[in-house]
């Protein structure tokens, strides 16, 4: 027979006295099971409790690493020319590259330029582009990841990012300065495009790996230095690695340096997977697993939405520190870092500890289904709290009468059954399921 409406009410006030009586009880039971959580295998002790934070390390560059670095950086650059082609390559390269935008009609009464064609929306490219090439110091300028295209060279394969041109600066992206003509086709070959430090990908058996890292790369802010241009084929050849040289050196090594350990930094998202992500922090790549993320608990980031390619992302840099790598037989130079986004943010049980009183009610919805049959409830509603950072509490399984089995995502009431200042781990009890 189904159930009242009054019943229901009733069920979950008797719940609420039962758990309010044997308050410590409850609490001690829930400890218990979230050290058994942590021998989980899908979730740890670590990735829920609210007092892991990772450790502020000593710098490890030295006058010496920051000299080596310049040195093998400006050795890499000078082996690879960059030039640009032109149609008619005897005759002058200003008459060349004049000629080439000839076609660029006037457009009677857009004295501010607030009207593009395609002349000119390629002439505004080009400019961009080139004087990443022609300058003294490569000059780094940003795209965004359209595609990846497979290159063979002999009987070597490798995979190519194809990217559009954004931004003659990272100060440009999203804003009105941001290009969106997508004329010129930009070209990163793989080796060029991220640091394989342990030599993963190089293995032919690994192709199908490094074919399937990179198409995860799409839709990613990437900055590059151009190498090579094809005027009369619209395209480009780039490279991220040396681009990422430059930033990272002027930001993590040079004299106006500003990134040590302990900084709060804006990185970008550049790779997603389902236990955590690869950032770029200011030329600096570093992979920040899922518990490194945000004090609520995670489970696939593949579906979060908060965390996709090219978002912006605030990080705390923990270690700085140089290493090299081997990239078409030479000597490539970067820094290596650890970060954490986790540790950028307050832990919300503790901005909002006060605010939930012991045997009061609060609406929520479970986050996350423990194996000890427990459940972390975030507290609120959804996309709340500052950065949508929220505090959770540890509930055990509700009693039968309340409904079904919970399920991700689904909203709830919660009674706060104990508190731990030491922690700011909350424990509560369901006495309401949303069906």
């Amino acid at each position: 027979m189904p159930r009242t409406k009054k019943a229901e009410v009733a069920a979950a006030e008797d719940t609420l006295e039962q758990v309010t009586e044997d308050q410590q009880d409850t609490a001690s039971v829930l400890e218990e099971e979230m050290d058994a959580a942590g021998a989980a295998e899908e979730v740890t002790e670590e990735e829920i409790s609210d007092k892991t934070v990772m450790p502020i390390e000593q710098s490890e560059i030295t006058p010496e690493k920051t000299a080596d670095f310049e040195v093998t950086m400006e050795l890499s650059d000078a082996f690879i020319r960059r030039t640009i082609n032109v149609p008619g390559s005897r005759r002058g390269m200003r008459r060349a590259v004049r000629e080439a935008f000839d076609e660029a009609e006037e457009i009677i009464g857009d004295d501010n330029d607030e009207l593009n064609t395609y002349a000119r929306a390629k002439k505004i490219e080009y400019d961009i582009l080139s004087d990443s090439a022609n300058s003294t110091k490569p000059k780094a300028v940003y795209g965004v990841v359209d595609g990846i295209e497979e290159m063979q060279v002999g009987t070597v394969r490798t995979v190519m990012a194809i990217c559009h041109l954004i931004a003659a600066s990272a100060s440009d992206i999203n804003t009105d300065r941001e290009i969106k003509s997508s004329i010129y086709k930009i070209r990163i070959p793989a080796p060029l495009f991220f640091i394989d430090e342990n030599g993963r990908y190089s293995a032919p058996e690994a192709y199908d790996d490094l074919r399937y890292t990179m198409s995860m790369r799409i839709g990613s802010i990437v900055e590059f230095v151009v190498y090579n241009i094809s005027l009369e084929d619209e395209d480009v050849l780039a490279s991220r690695l040396g681009a990422m040289q430059i930033i990272s050196y002027d930001n993590y090594l040079g004299k106006r340096a500003r990134i040590k350990p302990g900084s709060l930094v804006k990185g970008r998202i550049v790779l997603v997977t389902r236990t955590g992500l690869v950032v770029d922090v200011q030329g600096a790549d570093v992979f920040i697993k899922r518990s490194e993320l945000t004090w609520r608990y995670l489970d696939d980031l593949l579906y979060e939405k908060e965390f996709r390619a090219g978002n912006p992302i605030l990080v705390r840099v923990t270690s700085v520190d140089t290493a090299k790598t081997e990239v078409f037989g030479r000597q490539y130079p970067y820094v290596k870092i650890k970060a954490s986004a986790k540790d950028a943010k307050e832990n919300p049980n503790k901005m909002y500890f006060d605010r939930y009183k012991i045997g009061q009610k609060y609406s929520g919805y479970i986050a996350y289904h423990l194996k000890t049959g427990a459940y972390i409830v975030n507290l609120g509603l959804k996309d709340t709290g500052v950065n949508c950072e929220q505090a959770t509490c540890i509930c055990r399984a509700p009693v039968m009468e309340l409904g079904g089995v919970p399920y991700n995502g689904q909203k709830c009431v919660v009674a706060i059954v104990a508190k731990d200042p030491a922690t700011f781990r909350i424990n509560g009890a369901f006495t309401h399921m949303e069906p």
